[in-house]
């Protein structure tokens, strides 16, 4: 093999060591019985919560120390943390107290009652370890994740009407005052958000000027309904290397693109005119020529890359009619500095515009729509009887909520078969979260494609060898390849010295896609150590290879 210059890791995901460790299960329908087991929880505990059990939550859930919380195996619905009301009826802070790694699954957290107004945040930290979200919901916080870790996987989760009704700041994902070394988010759904960006990521005023963030993966992801009341939807700093692809990004603004600092009343004195110099404590989301809903920032490194690919990014027509009725337009879709990152600047590639038909989601919150764009609208002013919309109530008692919420259970964010979205995403596969298209997002864990069926086979592939995803991975990752005509095939995985450690394929295979996993074992069964590895694809004469990342 070439001589291989050995690399500094870039990232450290999940935890290990709990695959093994002893599960306890957590009585439901006691209170704060959750709050016993996790003071209670060692080292690397796993907490089992009971498939349909409730779980009322009157203290703070304090995790010092690495902790696992997962929904019991098999069927039936998640199991429920419920935030309890003081005796006000107001709530708490926030309901997690995170300083050390966390791994969450299939667990549904509900932050207020639909009489009230939103919690104030659910999972919360500082200088945390790695955070690792799977099957999880979050529905009426205020912030649904605002942590300051190593590492941030979010896959499979849905964030539902997660509000801020008290002015101030409010994110669904904040990650912004500490490196974050490695972010993935992929196939979640968030939907019926305000006020604060969708994720934010980093914040150039609290960091050094060295600081960044080397990875980020934005992919496959349903956006629905989303204010960005208080800036861009999306907020990216600092960021060496981007992935945003595969998403449906519907309604991720309410903010037309001449919404200047003239109307925007919630904090004047942290924010720009358009063109005026940035001091400290002063951040401004707004370009020489109006709003974005993707703000970028990324370094100038010799590796700084954007990729942003098969993307529908656009409104429904009663925001868009409603913007056009006061000869406003819609903002741009991504800063300057953002565009210029993107190696292909094919803007039909990159993103486009199609309005869908969801099977079954919330009505679009024209009343905040109008709250919004129109801050100034003496009418909006007296109905709300505060000053827009600076600490506006979601639920005001006066009139129905401003958000039409449908609980996780009866949500159905699939949409219309017939739209291009549906065979828009990379393999042929529906845009955004493909958890609403069960049997699609069975052949996209199996590395297979769709809908191809008119081509031919010699038309669809080559002799092609996929990098690996996710990577850098610790549990497992997917490698995929294609054959122009059939043949025997050798996978093969080498260490850095150009050892083989173990062999995936050695078959005969025929013309196609084919996929393989791998899950960081050698040829024994044994867990290898983080490092960089190589897999090299041969078939005859011809031979392929890449690097991937294993991280413990």
């Amino acid at each position: 093999m070439k001589q291989i210059i050995p690399l500094i890791l870039i990232a450290c995901l999940f935890m290990t060591g709990t695959a093994f460790a002893q599960e306890t299960a957590v009585p439901p329908n006691q209170i704060d019985a959750l709050v016993t087991a996790v003071d209670n929880a060692a080292e690397g505990a796993v907490l089992v919560l009971q498939r349909g059990g409730v779980y009322p939550v009157s203290a703070q859930l304090i995790v010092d120390t690495e902790l696992t919380l997962k929904a019991a195996d098999g069927d039936g619905p998640k199991p429920v943390v419920v935030r309890l009301a003081k005796e006000d009826g107001t709530y708490p802070g926030d309901l997690f107290s995170i300083s050390a790694s966390l791994n969450v699954q299939n667990i549904k957290f509900t932050g207020a009652q639909a009489t009230a107004p939103t919690s104030n945040g659910c999972f919360r930290g500082s200088k945390v370890g790695k955070i690792h979200l799977d099957g999880v919901v979050i529905t009426r916080y205020r912030q649904a994740v605002q942590v300051e870790p190593d590492s941030l996987i979010i896959e499979n989760c849905i964030f539902n009407s997660n509000i801020n009704t008290a002015g101030g700041w409010g994110y669904t994902v904040g990650a912004q005052r500490r490196t974050i070394k490695y972010l993935r988010i992929q196939n979640t759904t968030t939907l019926n958000s305000t006020f604060g960006p969708l994720l934010h990521i980093m914040w150039g005023n609290y960091m050094s000027a060295e600081a960044q963030v080397p990875e980020i993966i934005f992919d496959h992801n349903t956006i629905y309904n989303v204010s960005g009341a208080h800036g861009p939807t999306t907020s990216f700093s600092r960021t060496e290397k981007i992935q945003f692809t595969n998403n449906l990004y519907i309604n991720g603004t309410y903010r037309p693109l001449e919404f200047f600092s003239d109307k925007y009343l919630d904090f004047p004195e942290n924010t720009l005119e358009p063109g005026e110099e940035e001091t400290d404590g002063t951040v401004s989301y707004l370009g020489p020529d109006g709003l974005w809903v993707i703000s970028v920032e990324m370094t100038d490194s010799a590796g700084t890359v954007m990729t942003m690919e098969n993307n529908n990014i656009s409104w429904t027509k009663n925001i868009l009619d409603a913007w056009a009725a006061k000869d406003l337009d819609k903002p741009y879709v991504i800063s300057n500095n953002g565009w210029e990152a993107i190696a292909d600047k094919d803007s039909t590639k990159t993103w486009f515009e199609e309005e869908v038909t969801f099977t079954n989601a919330p009505e679009v919150p024209m009343f905040a729509v109008e709250l919004i764009a129109f801050n100034c609208d003496t009418a909006t002013e007296a109905a709300l009887g505060t000053t827009p919309y600076k600490g506006w109530d979601w639920w005001d008692g006066n009139h129905d909520p401003v958000f039409d919420h449908i609980d996780s259970e009866e949500l159905d964010m699939s949409f219309n078969t017939d739209a291009t979205s549906y065979t828009a995403a990379a393999g042929g596969f529906p845009l955004g979260d493909l958890n609403w298209f069960p049997e699609m997002k069975a052949k996209w864990e199996n590395g297979e494609t769709v809908g191809v069926e008119n081509i031919s086979n010699a038309q669809l592939v080559t002799f092609e060898l996929s990098q690996n995803h996710p990577n850098p991975f610790n549990l497992e990752t997917r490698i995929n390849f294609s054959l122009l005509e059939a043949g025997n095939v050798r996978l093969t995985v080498y260490n850095m010295v150009g050892q083989t450690v173990t062999t995936l394929v050695d078959d005969q295979k025929t013309a196609g896609v084919h996929s393989v996993k791998w899950d960081g074992t050698n040829s024994s069964g044994q867990k290898l150590s983080s490092g960089m590895y190589f897999y090299k694809l041969e078939v005859g004469s011809q031979e392929l290879s890449k690097k991937m990342f294993l991280m413990e």
